[in-house]
């Protein structure tokens, strides 16, 4: 089985040879900062009105001033970018130019998915003070970016042909969920099963990548119809997410990416610790069960001093040195 077909059968909920690495050279991860999404690289403007600042090779919405003050009034507010304006022959044919089919999948990056855009646009006490007050005008201002982003999809499916579509919607920080669980439910989860649904219709594998402490929402990233939680970090219990729903949902994470291990000051030894810890807490747990198999870990987010590929390969020694 070659590193692709292991990817793929990991996210297919199958039995992969060895531990999928999510990263180079099997991800060829494209459309994570798009500008209309994210604004320019060095900061600005977005396609939907918000100005982003860019500082140590990201970017978040400037918090100066916010794009949408009156969520009634977001028809005058808001505004949406022009998807067909966009040369989307020339965009895919340059961000493809080195993407090799026989070895590599390809995993379209959606930023901003409904809770991060309307966080985007609006800022999170504001936010929370709109959708308990202003559930209504929420809701069909959700309506129209889903609209909008059904739009996308069909586009990039058309031009890219990708294997995986992630979107991404952090809704957690590292002790639990920014908004209540109605208010997910009630606000952001259709959008998220009507964005599935659409990229699911086309083939295309659906991941959810949502960082901190997200494990109360296992449940509706499955009814949601996500094949895969992405960005998996271990202050949840992700033993036992992989124990009750190992046959239901690909977990991508496991290792420390927000302690001592990612830190600029670990060492390699602390690294690859963290590495062999990551594999004996939730690899084994499945391979107990016997079950269909699909954990899969990865090193999210490593600062530059690490080279990755030399961590993959730790993952898969360890492996075999286990099994």
């Amino acid at each position: 089985m070659t590193k692709k077909e292991d990817y793929l059968t990991a996210l297919y909920h199958g039995i992969p040879e060895s531990i999928p690495y999510y990263g180079k050279p099997v991800r060829h991860n494209i459309g994570f900062m798009d500008p209309f999404e994210k604004g320019p690289l060095g900061g600005g403007y977005d396609g939907y009105g918000v100005r982003w600042e860019f500082a140590d090779n990201s970017s978040c919405p400037a918090t100066d001033k916010f794009t949408l003050t009156d969520v009634t009034k977001w028809e005058e507010q808001v505004t949406f970018p022009d998807l067909d304006a966009i040369d989307w022959k020339a965009k895919a044919a340059k961000e493809l130019a080195k993407y090799d089919p026989e070895t590599q999948i390809i995993d379209y990056a959606m930023g901003n998915g409904p809770f991060e855009r309307l966080l985007a646009w609006m800022g999170y006490q504001y936010l929370i003070d709109a959708m308990l007050d202003e559930p209504e005008a929420c809701e069909a201002l959700l309506n129209m970016w889903v609209e909008h982003r059904l739009h996308f999809i069909d586009l990039v499916c058309e031009h890219y042909h990708p294997d995986c579509i992630t979107i991404y919607d952090d809704v957690a920080f590292e002790r639990g969920l920014f908004l209540t669980m109605d208010m997910y439910e009630d606000l952001i989860q259709p959008a998220h099963k009507t964005v599935v649904d659409a990229i699911k219709s086309h083939g295309v594998i659906a991941i959810n990548h949502c960082c901190g402490k997200a494990e109360d929402l296992v449940e509706n990233f499955i009814a949601e119809g996500y094949d895969a939680w992405t960005s998996a970090q271990p202050m949840n219990d992700l033993a036992g997410v992989l124990e009750k729903y190992h046959d239901k949902l690909t977990v991508i994470g496991g290792y420390d990416s927000n302690g001592a291990p990612s830190r600029e000051d670990a060492t390699q030894e602390d690294r690859i610790a963290e590495v062999h810890r990551a594999i004996d807490a939730y690899w084994t747990t499945i391979a107990f069960h016997l079950s269909r198999t699909l954990t899969w870990l990865f090193v999210h987010r490593i600062n530059f001093h690490v080279k990755s590929n030399q961590l993959a390969n730790v993952f898969n020694i360890h492996f075999l040195q286990k099994f």
